[in-house]
This record gives C-alpha cells, sequence and structure tokens, in this order.
C-alpha cells in the first residue's frame, strides 16, 4: 500500500503542493496557447501565473527580472515569496503563505482573493535578501481569478508602489468579479526549456 504523502502545517494559506510533473503540464498547456508570453512580456508589470496550490506556472521577463531568474522554468513549482527571495518565505513548514506572519502579507492575501475568484488589489512589502545585502521593496500587487479546466488560477501582477495610480485606475475599469478564462490550448509542440535545482515540487 502507497503511504500517503505528509501536508505540511500551516498557519495561512494551504501548504499542499502538487508534484514537479503536473507543474510542467500545466505550464506546457500555456505556452501553447496563442501569444500568451508575447503579451504578458510586454505589460509594463511583472505578471505571474499561479496554479490552484500558488505555486509559478508561468513568468513574464519581468518577473524573471525580479526574481533574478535566467528562465521562467527555474521558477516552476515555486511560489511566489520563494522566487522573491522573501526572508520569511522559510518560516513555515510549508514555505510561502504558511507562517503565521504571512497573514499580514497583501501578496499572499490577494492570491487567495482571486483563487477564491475575486479580483483583488493590495500593497506589498517585499523583504528580501539579494547576496548578503538586505533590501526592501514596497509594491502594488493586483491578482486576477482565470478559469482553467484544472481548477481557478491566479494572474498576480507586480508593480512598483509608484504605479498606484495607473493599478487602481486599472482595477477601478475592470468589473468586480471578471470572468476571465485561459484560451484552450491548440495542438503543438512546447519550446524546450532546460530543468532547473531550484525547482519544487512538494
Amino acid at each position: 500500500m502507497t503511504k500517503a504523502m505528509r501536508i505540511p502545517v500551516s498557519r495561512f494559506a494551504p501548504a499542499e503542493r502538487v508534484p514537479i510533473e503536473i507543474i510542467h503540464r500545466q505550464a506546457a498547456a500555456l505556452e501553447r496557447v496563442p501569444l500568451t508570453a508575447e503579451l504578458l512580456d510586454a505589460v509594463l508589470n511583472r505578471v505571474f501565473i499561479l496554479n490552484p496550490q500558488r505555486q509559478i506556472v508561468f513568468a513574464s521577463r519581468g518577473a524573471l527580472d525580479l526574481a533574478s531568474a535566467k528562465k521562467h522554468r527555474d521558477l516552476l513549482g515555486l511560489r511566489p515569496g520563494e522566487a522573491l527571495g522573501c526572508v520569511h518565505a522559510d518560516e513555515g513548514e510549508g514555505g510561502c503563505g504558511t507562517a503565521e506572519i504571512c497573514r499580514s502579507c497583501g501578496a499572499v492575501s490577494a492570491i487567495l482573493e482571486s483563487l477564491a475568484g475575486r479580483r483583488e488589489l493590495r500593497e506589498y512589502r517585499l523583504t528580501r535578501f539579494i547576496g548578503c545585502r538586505e533590501e526592501t521593496l514596497d509594491l502594488l500587487v493586483m491578482a486576477t481569478p482565470l478559469a482553467h479546466p484544472e481548477g481557478t488560477f491566479s494572474l498576480l501582477a507586480i508593480a512598483d508602489a509608484q504605479s498606484r495610480s495607473a493599478m487602481e485606475q486599472l482595477f477601478a475599469r475592470q468589473p468586480p468579479n471578471p470572468d476571465r478564462k485561459l484560451a484552450p490550448p491548440r495542438a503543438g509542440k512546447a519550446r524546450p526549456r532546460a530543468r532547473s535545482a531550484r525547482q519544487r515540487g512538494r
């Protein structure tokens, strides 16, 4: 009999993750949606697409730059705080979003709202280490629900706090509960990318 995998204890957001094989399948499906990467790379904000377990399945070029990563495959399976180097990402047994302090995180709260079907705009103060230097970034995040065959995904846009006016205007122009969908993938071959030691599938 196969032993059931133990789910880590969480003080806030659910800790459960899906295996990296599922992450790769979800990421490949997104890559086959026409112009997804091109459109999200073109926007000024940094963009992650997260699955229902808050794991990264897509990262725009801007998000890669913020995370100091070269390829979006380097971030697949991670959660945003883990990818961005948040100093609290490893405080919870289940990683980003599962520590007591994560209750005050604007990014985690916005993501949870979007996974429940509601778009959310929040302030996000990110403290992280860059090399041996600690830095704090004042950011804004807007999380938008995306309908997907495997459940609700989250499109997480991250902007500098100076962009508050533009982000609030965008938030106000959109309907309160957008029914956004990921277009069904067309048949095609996903772009090959190298695997990285930073991937997580727990």
